[in-house]
């Protein structure tokens, strides 16, 4: 090097300080060069990490796992198992399912099951006109269809409660019909006091062998008496699993509240109907009441038993109870064809190898002989420290609900954000909903209720751009309609 700066025509002029200089000054320059080569050199062609070591993204999954508790007994079938066949102490979080199913009965082992209803009708001042009208033509048909075995109560309420008709055998139809007659709308909306008087008069002549429910027809808020969302749904879930009565809720119109009435039919086990014109009532009580002809089971409960280290955080599809290591779960009367399901989201909060078990038991009684039953299946988790193994076992049964359901509770998100005039975070949920059905395209394929909820999603998101400039009638009315089908869908109806 010292020969090349020496004897370069380009370094001739300079004297012997400046050739020091620059030859000091060069070489240094050189010397970094040098330097950052290497550097580059050594991490262009450092050993990679192998694949094992790289996290697999979590969409690279299989489902190879088939596994699926069953147990069966008198037209009733109850199935249970894990997202996953596998758990691993890197992925403490995981999903059980359980699901309760009733055959479509024969004609043959069809019979009249005895009734003891409440008909609670809201006459406050805004049902005044065809409102009124059809639900007294909605309770008359009622007490028309009812025999002399069946048992039922009429009560209005408006700001006051009023005791139409005290519970008694069906023997005098006319007198009957005669008293829903004159009901009359006037005053506030005590909801909960009818509810409540409801309650009382259905508890008055309660009877095993009978289907026992309240029948709450309202059209407005509830702005007088007990108005709390939290004390009403904690008030109609003690009815139903202490003391058996199940209620279900029709909301008429558009200016009802539609969370309180859903809440109240899921947490007290009945169902709940939008019924937006007034003339679509009659029809309505007479689905509610045909379904009663095809009861499979009464007193129905279902509990599933988790180990102390599992952590419950969160049970969607059915109102429950944590009961020290049990999460219980009261249906009451299962009808023909119906689907009951539970899906729990749990967390493991100890590092072992040891396997995982649930215990899922429900128990119910035979309507035909007033005989008790029960149903058992029981689930095991197994530990593995291959992340491959646990990536290629997961439960496309399991998976199909867990979508079900994180769907749903994000579409029900959206329509909350939307009530409250945020439309445009309203429309970012959805968006974000509709990518995560995407990313779930070979389950969505696959099933029927989930491209029932994809299609809900995807419907809802084109309407909420169009919300804000809607008028203020037609904005309840997409919502109810809407928040309706996503009830509907998550309950498996």
């Amino acid at each position: 090097m010292e020969y090349f700066l020496s004897n370069h025509p380009a370094f001739e002029f300079l004297n012997r300080k400046e050739y020091f200089m620059q030859k000091k000054f060069l070489i240094a320059g050189l010397s970094f060069a040098g330097l950052a080569l290497i550097l580059t050199l050594s991490s262009f062609f450092k050993p990679q990490s192998s694949s094992s070591e790289q996290p697999t993204p979590p969409d690279d999954i299989s489902y190879q796992s088939n596994k699926k508790a069953h147990s069966t007994r008198n037209h009733l079938h109850l199935y249970s198992a894990f997202e996953n066949d596998y758990y691993m102490n890197t992925d403490p979080k995981g999903f059980f399912y359980a699901e309760l199913n009733a055959e479509n009965m024969p004609d043959l082992r069809r019979q009249e099951v005895p009734l003891n209803l409440a008909i609670v009708i809201d006459r406050s001042g805004s049902m005044s006109g065809e409102k009124i009208v059809n639900a007294r033509k909605a309770a008359k048909y009622i007490i028309n269809q009812l025999g002399a075995d069946d048992y039922v109560s009429i009560i209005s309420y408006s700001s006051q409660v009023e005791l139409v008709h005290a519970t008694s055998r069906v023997q005098n139809q006319q007198s009957i019909l005669s008293k829903i007659d004159r009901i009359i709308s006037s005053g506030g909306t005590n909801l909960m006091g009818g509810a409540q008087r409801g309650y009382d008069e259905v508890k008055r002549n309660y009877k095993t062998g009978y289907i026992n429910r309240v029948l709450l027809l309202s059209d407005g808020q509830a702005n007088e008496g007990i108005t709390d969302p939290t004390q009403i749904q904690k008030i109609v879930r003690n009815q139903n699993n202490i003391h058996g009565i199940s209620i279900s809720t029709f909301g008429l119109g558009l200016d009802y509240n539609e969370d309180l009435m859903t809440a109240m039919a899921e947490h007290g086990s009945g169902n709940y109907y939008f019924i937006r014109d007034a003339n679509g009532i009659a029809q309505v009580f007479e689905r509610e009441l045909n379904g009663y002809k095809e009861l499979i089971a009464q007193n129905v409960q279902m509990e599933i038993r988790i180990p102390d280290n599992i952590q419950v955080e969160q049970v969607y599809g059915q109102s429950y109870e944590m009961e020290g290591r049990k999460i219980k779960v009261y249906i009451r009367d299962l009808f023909s064809k119906d689907r009951k399901g539970i899906l729990v989201r749990y967390k493991n909060m100890e590092q072992s190898s040891r396997n995982i078990n649930f215990i899922t038991k429900v128990t119910f009684t035979d309507p035909s002989t007033e005989m008790p039953f029960d149903l058992k299946t029981s689930n095991e988790l197994e530990f593995t420290n291959s992340r491959r193994l646990y990536l290629e076992n997961f439960n496309e049964w399991v998976s199909t609900q867990v979508t079900l359901y994180e769907s749903n509770e994000q579409l029900e998100l959206a329509m909350r954000e939307a009530d409250k005039g945020n439309y445009e975070k309203a429309k970012q949920i959805t968006v974000e909903n509709k990518m995560y059905m995407q990313k779930k395209a070979p389950l969505v394929k696959k099933s029927e209720e989930l491209q029932r909820a994809a299609s809900n999603n995807e419907s809802y998101d084109v309407k909420v751009e169009s919300l804000q400039e809607m008028p203020a009638e037609e904005v309840k009315a997409v919502q109810k309609e809407y928040k309706s089908t996503n009830y509907q869908i998550r309950s498996k109806k």
